[in-house]
């Protein structure tokens, strides 16, 4: 997905701003950063871009420079999710059913146009990776949408064709297969 440059610019920008964040009614938050040169505008500051950015890192084989900086991150990160727990869980609970949306729009899009939307789900799959990640954090909003995610990861195994890792192959080991199947193949 992102490259490491860019996941550790986005965590530094994004814990910068996070506190502010978790206080506000804003769902996705512009961030007042640029992304370092040659990389993508920055995603919006969502508690699922973060944990998926954090993620992200985690699965990279780190040179010793960038493992400092990310335990750095993490443990900044880690300090704001203790300290502001309440608004952390309240903005995840709110986060959820957002993603669920979003990945039952695409799964419906595919569902009527596969030739036209099969080359979206490497994207597309990180709102289901993002999910994943919002679970602990936002369990009652994702004990209230278990069906439908039910639904939709049975409607997904449908036309599910398991294979190689869609995203990075040096990420491969930080997602598992038994976990994160969906990233363990693609769509017909």
């Amino acid at each position: 997905m992102s490259s490491i440059a860019y996941n550790i610019a986005y965590l530094q920008e994004s814990l910068g701003e996070l506190e502010g964040y978790l206080l506000s009614e804003e769902l996705f938050d512009r961030l007042h950063a640029r992304a370092p040169w040659g990389e993508p505008p920055f995603a919006s500051l969502t508690l699922g871009n973060v944990l998926l950015a954090r993620k992200e890192l985690q699965c990279y084989s780190l040179d010793d420079r960038q493992v400092l900086v990310f335990e750095e991150l993490n443990t900044r990160l880690e300090t704001i999710r203790s300290r502001w727990r309440a608004a952390w869980e309240k903005k995840a609970r709110r986060e959820y059913p957002y993603r669920l949306r979003q990945w039952a729009h695409f799964l419906d899009e595919y569902r009527r146009g596969p030739e036209k939307q099969a080359d979206r789900y490497p994207y597309e799959v990180r709102q289901r990776v993002i999910l994943s990640l919002l679970q602990e954090d936002a369990q009652e909003a994702a004990v209230e949408n278990e069906q439908q995610l039910f639904t939709l990861d049975e409607l997904l195994r449908r036309d599910f064709v398991e294979g190689e890792f869609v995203w990075d192959v040096g990420m491969d080991e930080g997602f598992p297969r038994d976990v994160y199947w969906y990233l363990w193949g693609r769509v017909r």
